[in-house]
């Protein structure tokens, strides 16, 4: 686990340098022993730390007594100025890097979770569906026809980044939005999240295919919640006889390539999903888990989180139970 750790902070870190408005929290330890190592290892004066990092010597002061946080650029330049590589140091043992990005009022601190959690695989897969990010304003966003599903979604990502998001109402869907440049270049750096449009331009991420089937199933489970659909029940009197004489599932994505990498690794997983069909009216590639016994095997996984697709599939599967008993009860009397 500590390898994971640290490969995932060696990322992070890559990612940031770049970026002097972003700073790194609990990490002063490290700092004053790359500042001892370059002053007594190196032989490096405080005046010519200061010129390499482009700092003041006040600044310099601060990092020598671990009594200020650093920017992960100066991090990094400490890092590389003393030959060092950050295994090499004794790390914080936070499941967590703590990061900020801005300054003043604008600073917004971000937790970017070092461990993988299955919340986390959830989040990403719902970003993958039906979320984005914006460069503009360092944006992310998701969208749902239901509030009560953004609200599950925004006590999730709250407690996995411990960040303040807003729920607004668009035209035609609720909107959750959380404005933060760490977390979106997290999602970026270890998913392979695109910046803006994601058509042609998703895939499977990699740090997928090594975890857990609970990771996998997460994954999916948000990816599901945000593009596929199943029959509203609620606004039937009873259960057509057009479903129940097809039941199914039916996912949507414009993107044939991922729908088809999105086949493979729910095969993978034992689901047995049949595909993609390309819809004209839609321009979109179709996937479907169809018949009652995979409709049933997906309630008891379960497959959806989101709120109301969840309670559809149950009363969906419900009705199966009804009919099979009635089944049993008609053929016993006979």
């Amino acid at each position: 686990m500590r390898n994971d750790k640290v490969e995932i902070v060696k990322l992070l870190l890559n990612v940031f340098k770049s970026d002097s408005s972003i700073y790194i929290y609990g990490w002063e330890k490290v700092t004053q022993d790359l500042m001892h190592k370059l002053r007594h290892t190196c032989d490096y004066s405080c005046e010519e730390i200061a010129k390499e990092l482009g700092i003041s010597l006040r600044l310099v002061y601060h990092y020598q007594t671990g009594t200020r946080p650093i920017s992960v650029k100066n991090l990094c330049k400490l890092t590389e100025l003393s030959s060092s590589i950050i295994s090499d140091f004794d790390l914080p043992s936070d499941s967590h890097l703590l990061v900020s990005s801005g300054s003043g009022s604008r600073k917004r601190i971000a937790r970017l979770p070092l461990t993988m959690s299955s919340d986390l695989f959830y989040v990403a897969g719902y970003l993958f569906g039906d979320g984005c990010l914006y460069l503009k304003k360092w944006t992310i966003s998701f969208v749902d026809e239901y509030e009560e599903h953004l609200l599950n979604m925004k006590r999730i990502i709250e407690s996995i980044f411990s960040v303040r998001s807003r729920i607004v109402r668009g035209d035609r869907k609720w909107e959750l939005i959380i404005y933060s440049k760490s977390i979106i270049l997290f999602f970026n750096a270890l998913f392979g999240m695109p910046f803006g449009v994601k058509k042609n331009k998703l895939h499977i991420p990699g740090v997928l295919f090594s975890q857990t089937s609970d990771s996998k199933l997460s994954f999916i489970s948000g990816l599901f919640d945000a593009d596929a659909g199943i029959l509203r029940v609620e606004e039937y009197a009873q259960i057509p006889d057009w479903f129940l004489s097809s039941p199914c599932i039916e996912f949507v994505q414009a993107d044939r390539n991922f729908v088809c990498e999105i086949k493979e690794f729910c095969l993978n997983m034992g689901l047995p999903i049949t595909g993609p069909y390309f819809n004209p009216a839609n321009n979109g590639y179709r996937l479907f888990l169809s018949g009652r016994t995979a409709l049933q095997k997906c309630n008891l996984l379960p497959l959806f989180r989101h709120p109301m697709k969840t309670l559809r599939l149950a009363a969906i599967c419900d009705f199966f139970k009804l009919q099979a008993r009635i089944a049993l009860a008609t053929s016993a009397s006979m």
